[in-house]
């Protein structure tokens, strides 16, 4: 079996849990919260979530960044954005800072606001969390277009 396949296999797995947590994270667990009343629950969810969801996030960063050398071999062409791989190279890097910047927000800044239960906190978790799933979204679209090149170009 080649290495891209393996890599592949390994990033999209990581790619479904990540995506996958943020989607029950959501439209499950985050409704239920809300409906209840209770911040405990993402409270939870999040401590459970990020023993497998931090790993699968860490595996992307590592075997993304190798297969995109197959796409374009010199990263300093990465953000040139001259062809369509470039571009989605680039997408997929800016948008996994912003999504490591939101779960550092989420980690250091909402979790606490919901251990102490306070006023708002639900709500300002929704706004991150929503984020993070639309981020997690787009970075698996981008990821399935750069191997198809079909939705874009």
């Amino acid at each position: 079996m080649p290495i891209h396949s393996i890599l592949l296999a390994f990033h999209v797995l990581g790619a479904c849990i990540w995506f996958g947590g943020y989607v029950v994270l959501s439209f499950v667990i985050l409704p239920k919260a809300k409906a209840d009343k209770t911040p405990r629950l993402v409270v939870d969810f999040e401590r459970r979530f990020r023993k497998i969801g931090w790993p699968a996030l860490a595996v992307q960063m590592v075997t993304g960044p190798i297969m995109a050398l197959r796409f374009v071999p010199d990263p300093g062409d990465w953000f040139l954005w001259q062809t369509a791989n470039q571009d989605h190279i680039a997408s997929k890097l800016i948008m996994l800072v912003i999504l490591v910047a939101l779960a550092t927000v989420m980690q250091a800044r909402v979790i606490p606001r919901l251990q102490a239960e306070e006023s708002g906190s639900l709500k300002s978790a929704a706004k991150v969390i929503h984020s993070m799933t639309f981020f997690s979204f787009m970075m698996v679209f981008t990821g399935l277009d750069i191997h198809t090149l079909g939705f874009a170009y």
